[in-house]
């Protein structure tokens, strides 16, 4: 992501504290929420990221490790945080999930 998208980002998003050195975030229109990990499709450019936050629409923002490991995937529905996953690993292997609806409810998932 270039640094006009991340500085655009933070403005948006809360800060992102994580056990990776370096991460990237990127934004997204779709996503395959109906499998594990999440799989999510169609990046998306600082202007559309503010042309969806304008018009309410849904997106989604990937934080991934610069070693690989995708770290959180956020839904939005404008402005507002719809939920947000969190990937669990064990010595970097994913193991699962803990997603955090916007009433608080929290949900893990733990691959088998």
């Amino acid at each position: 992501m270039n640094i006009r998208m991340a500085l655009f980002l933070s403005a948006f998003l809360p800060e992102v504290a994580s056990s990776c050195g370096n991460n990237t975030e990127q934004a997204y229109a779709g996503a395959g929420l109906k499998i594990f990990p999440e799989v999510v499709t169609e990046a998306i450019d600082e202007k559309e990221v503010a042309r969806k936050i304008r018009e309410g629409e849904g997106y989604y923002i990937q934080l991934v490790c610069d070693s690989g490991e995708v770290l959180k995937l956020t839904k939005y529905i404008g402005k507002e945080k719809f939920f947000e996953i969190e990937y669990l690993y064990e010595d970097k292997v994913l193991i699962g999930k803990r997603t955090t609806k916007s009433n608080g409810e929290v949900f893990e998932y733990f691959a088998e």
